[in-house]
C-alpha cells in the first residue's frame, strides 16, 4: 500500500511544477521546480541504465523529455545545463558548466528544449573501486524553473 501511495503522489507531483522522481535500478533521482518532465532516465548504449555500476570508458547520459515550462521570449528557449562528479567526500572530481552556452544568444526552439539531454563519458580522475555522486543541472536562464538530477555510482572494471 505504502509504494502505491508513493506511486500516485509521484505521478500526481510529476504533472505539477514541481516533484521528485526516482529510478530504483540506476539510482538516479531527479527534482523540478518551476520546469516539468515527462520522463527523466540515465542511459548508455542507447538503452535505459539497469545499475549503479558503471566503467571506465562508459558514456552515461540523463535523458528527459517533455520539458515544459520555460518563459519564452519570441518563441525561443534559453536552457542552460551543469554536471558535476563528486567524490565520497563531496570535493569536486569534475565539472562542466553550462554546456549549452552556445545557446545563450539564439536560445532553441520550445518543441527542441523538449529534449534536453546532459553526457558524460567515466574516465580519468575518476578511479575503479570508488563510489561517485553524477549531479546535473537545469535551468531556464530567463526564469526561475529548474531540474536537477542525482545518481551515486561505483566505477567497475
Amino acid at each position: 500500500m505504502k509504494q502505491l501511495t508513493k506511486l500516485i503522489l509521484c505521478s500526481f507531483l510529476l504533472s505539477c511544477s514541481a516533484g521528485i522522481k526516482k529510478d530504483f535500478l540506476s539510482s538516479l533521482k531527479v527534482t523540478n521546480n518551476g520546469l516539468s518532465f515527462e520522463q527523466a532516465y540515465m542511459a548508455s548504449d542507447g538503452k535505459a541504465l539497469q545499475s549503479d555500476q558503471l566503467k571506465t570508458g562508459q558514456k552515461v547520459t540523463l535523458q528527459l523529455t517533455g520539458v515544459k515550462g520555460f518563459d519564452l521570449i519570441d518563441g525561443m528557449a534559453f536552457p542552460g545545463a551543469s554536471i558535476e562528479v563528486l567524490d565520497k567526500n563531496g570535493a569536486k572530481a569534475m565539472e562542466l558548466a553550462d554546456l549549452f552556452a552556445s545557446y545563450d544568444e539564439t536560445g532553441v526552439k520550445a518543441e527542441d528544449a523538449q529534449y534536453l539531454s546532459a553526457a558524460l563519458t567515466i574516465g580519468s580522475p575518476l578511479l575503479i573501486g570508488e563510489t561517485y555522486t553524477f549531479k546535473s543541472h537545469f535551468w531556464d536562464k530567463n526564469g526561475t524553473g529548474e531540474i536537477n538530477g542525482e545518481m551515486e555510482f561505483t566505477i567497475v572494471e
